[in-house]
């Protein structure tokens, strides 16, 4: 029995929307990133694409193809990363190892993942919600 069309045309929506908008390989070889393991980068990769996608006002999603939107995908990506290992580093120190994080208020944070999108989105026409932050 074949699928019929409508349903196979619906089936292959949905896996086309649980695709990653960006692979490690796009993170390492074209935006150049070295910040983000490959063992945790699906997980910063949707975050990022929630975030980017967000700001945009769905605009992102319709367009995940375009450099500008990975790249963005991948800067957010790299903020988060950083927060989640205590954010920006103020002071390290090597006898009796010692390492000081800064912390941020959640709009500061705010604000570090917006400017990271906004770098690749503004250009493209894409960003929707700035000043928020």
């Amino acid at each position: 029995m074949a699928l019929r069309p409508c349903i196979l045309s619906w089936l292959c929506a949905i896996w086309a929307d649980a695709m990653a908008w960006v692979e490690y390989s796009y993170y390492t070889d074209v935006y150049l990133g070295q910040e983000i393991a490959e063992e945790d980068f699906s997980l910063l990769e949707e975050r990022g694409e929630r975030f980017v996608d967000y700001i945009t006002g769905g605009e992102a999603a319709a367009q995940k193809a375009l450099d500008c939107v990975k790249k963005a995908v991948c800067a957010v990506a790299e903020v988060w990363q950083k927060q989640e290992k205590g954010g920006a580093v103020t002071a390290e120190k090597i006898g009796e190892w010692s390492r000081t994080y800064a912390q941020q208020p959640d709009r500061a944070v705010c604000r570090a993942l917006l400017e990271a999108a906004q770098i690749y989105l503004a250009t493209a026409g894409l960003m929707r919600t700035v000043g928020w932050a």
